[in-house]
């Protein structure tokens, strides 16, 4: 089967300890799966998963808590809380062994996977990771990117996350924004959080567990080919050869990029660096 533009992703939910996670699925062969970054879901994906869905089974999901994933009823406060759930994610799907690409926050996610489970991956892709604790500032930094926007009576907090989510930029995809401020209005609560993750609220759960997570120590313990990729103009390149030293698989690369790679703008660079690794 020829996958193109015109095939859309079929949307699954499959049942876990600590309830439902969301995915999206395309394609049929080798496994493929995406990791998407904050604030967003698997839906980040979901007008570019045919790029790489040629001969794969490729298969986003939706990290707990985010999108229609659910929220964990005793919130977690380690990754490898979060690294469980990717394990019973690919059981439920019947996956012994897959690929990964990551970007963002999901690059954390899919490196404290891989410290615990190798085994499950064949290789793996880590877009724009870094140890936001291991620098001066780090936890602020990482605030900033993702803090509670309180609520407020004129609705003003609303016109933040459009803002914030790329609406004002006068050659945004307004759809896609508009998907985008969806997912973050679902993170955009602080409800049975508050005394755990303060002001990051729901959207700061994996960011919380991220600056008590040692990725410099952890990362030692991957053992499978692994390709970090930051954008050449990054800011977050500074940790580049960090994560290339320290992984003992690890390559790096350092495409060219304005800023931190991003998915939406440059698609089919995205789909050339994935398909160029794992095939």
């Amino acid at each position: 089967m020829t996958v193109n533009s015109e095939n859309r992703p079929q949307r699954g939910m499959i049942q876990t300890p600590d309830g439902e996670i969301e995915y999206r699925e395309i394609g049929k062969g080798k496994p493929l799966l995406l990791l998407h970054g904050l604030p967003q879901s698997s839906r980040q994906y979901d007008q570019h998963m045919w790029r790489v869905a040629q001969n794969r089974r490729v298969i986003a999901m939706t990290m707990m808590g985010c999108g229609q994933s659910a929220r964990p009823s005793t919130p977690y406060t380690e990754m490898n809380q979060y690294a469980e759930t990717m394990l019973w994610f690919l059981d439920s799907l019947g996956i012994d062994k897959t690929d990964i690409f990551a970007t963002h926050t999901g690059s954390a996610l899919a490196m404290s996977f891989a410290a615990l489970y190798s085994n499950k991956i064949n290789k793996l892709i880590i877009q724009e990771p870094f140890h936001y604790a291991n620098l001066e500032g780090g936890k602020e930094r990482l605030f900033k990117a993702h803090n509670y926007y309180p609520v407020k009576n004129n609705g003003s907090h609303l016109l933040d996350i459009w803002k914030k989510n790329g609406g004002s930029d006068p050659d945004a995809n307004l759809n896609r924004v508009m998907d985008k401020v969806i997912d973050h209005l679902i993170l955009d609560s602080r409800e049975n959080v508050e005394d755990i993750y303060a002001d990051f609220g729901w959207e700061g759960a994996i960011p919380f567990c991220m600056l008590k997570y040692n990725f410099f120590e952890e990362i030692k313990k991957i053992t499978v080919p692994t390709l970090i990729v930051h954008g050449s103009e990054s800011a977050l390149g500074v940790q580049h050869n960090d994560f290339v030293n320290g992984i003992p698989n690890g390559e790096g690369i350092r495409p060219k990029s304005p800023s931190l790679m991003n998915l939406e703008k440059n698609p089919t660079q995205w789909a050339e660096i994935i398909n160029n690794y794992i095939n």
